[in-house]
């Protein structure tokens, strides 16, 4: 090689180098700029996932959302400090490191916060992940943000230890999990599975079967298929079930509007109310009223201090053996014409004009006791030509049965 060709490779390597070294030294300024938003500094990061099947977004930190209405398989991370100094924003944006990979068929993202970052005191972050909605699974796990999904045909599995969960609309399996944060599902076209810590729980939907289990927060859900709900004292109000419902709250209330099956319901201490149930109910409270209304099966109620009012609707292939118990509360039973039944029933400790009261005349009445003291009252007979057991019964307080409209 000549002097001459040689000194031109020098200068053209020099050259990459110096070319490169500017390129990396304008990628470190860009990746360095912050934006300024009152008191607030912000750093933006966008990158692109590998395409997979399934998406799963794993982060110490920051809030997760998953949208299907931009370009797939392609994210925003937006960094927030309050932090006063630039340079000590700089250090919390650089504590969370943001990258994307492949495992397998899943398309992996990661806000990894170390562990002697300590807490992030003034820091936020807000992941947006774009994928389409024709995957397998999504998959998010943070531990101090929210969790948002708008709308997707995978099976989602959802948690996050303080922060809330919200899905617009679901088209396949729903699991999602809070250690202390509010949950809202809209929609969902597959079978429900919710876990909480103390939040409210808001479900719209859900075409499968729905299990909750909850240690504190209200429970509102619209309509279900089937549900199973275990609440450690909040108030339970589900307007719709189709199919059959078990509910237990260790001390709320509990409201149900219409049930297409049957339906378990046992509360440590609040009042129970049941607008209709096509099946057999089965429902207990320590210290509140029962109302259960259009029964169309038969029903075993009991409450320790509370009234009781039993509406029978069944025919008499639909209707079974009840039983009706308050240790100190009235009980009101209305029988629809065509709803057969054997009638027991005893006021053990009914005071002056209490004990038992009916319009039906085929039920045979005998009252024992004095005038002015402790009246036993009993009732027997068949009504409508007779039928399963009813059998009423009430330590202190009065009994009536009524026709039903």
């Amino acid at each position: 090689m000549s002097r001459t060709a040689h000194s031109v490779s020098r200068t053209f390597a020099l050259s990459l180098v110096v070319t490169g070294f500017v390129a990396i030294s304008a990628l470190a300024l860009a990746e360095d700029k912050l934006e300024r938003e009152g008191r607030t500094w912000v750093r933006t990061e966008n990158g692109s996932l590998p395409t997979g099947r399934s998406v799963r977004v794993i982060t110490g930190v920051g809030n997760v959302t998953i949208d299907n209405s931009g370009k797939p398989f392609t994210y925003t991370v937006r960094k927030r400090s309050s932090q006063v100094r630039e340079q000590d924003a700089k250090k919390q944006f650089n504590a969370l490191r943001v990258s994307g990979s492949r495992r397998g068929d899943v398309s992996v993202l990661e806000g990894d916060w170390p562990r002697n970052a300590g807490i992030a005191s003034g820091f936020a972050a807000d992941f947006v992940v774009h994928v389409p909605r024709e995957l397998d699974l999504v998959l998010v796990d943070t531990l101090s943000g929210n969790v948002t999904v708008t709308s997707s045909f995978a099976k989602l599995d959802l948690g996050t230890r303080g922060g809330n969960i919200q899905v617009d609309e679901a088209g396949n399996l729903v699991k999602v999990r809070t250690m202390g944060g509010n949950i809202t599902i809209g929609r969902a076209n597959g079978d429900v599975y919710i876990r909480s810590g103390g939040g409210d729980i808001r479900l719209g939907q859900a075409k499968g079967k729905v299990e909750v289990v909850s240690m504190g927060g209200n429970i509102w859900m619209d309509r279900v298929g089937t549900a199973k709900v275990r609440a450690g004292g909040a108030n339970i109000d589900i307007h719709q079930c189709l199919g059959d419902l078990n509910v237990n709250t260790s001390g709320g209330g509990v409201s149900l509007g219409e049930v297409g099956g049957s339906a378990i319901v046992e509360s440590g201490g609040g009042n129970i109310r049941l607008g209709s149930v096509r099946g057999r109910v089965v429902a207990s409270t320590a210290n509140g009223n029962i109302e259960m209304w259009k029964v169309g099966g038969g029903a075993q109620a009991q409450s320790q201090a509370g009234t009781i009012v039993a509406e029978f609707v069944g025919s008499k292939d639909s209707f079974g053996e009840s039983f009706l118990h308050t240790t100190a509360g009235d009980i009101v039973v209305y029988l629809k014409n065509g709803t057969p039944a054997t009638v027991q029933a005893a006021s053990e400790m009914g005071k002056r004009n209490q004990g038992i009261r009916s319009d039906f005349p085929e039920l045979h009445i005998v009252s024992e006791g004095s005038e002015y003291g402790p009246r036993m009252t009993y009732a027997e007979g068949s009504v409508n030509g007779g039928g399963p057991l009813l059998k009423v019964s009430t330590s202190v307080g009065q009994i009536d049965f009524r026709k039903g409209k």
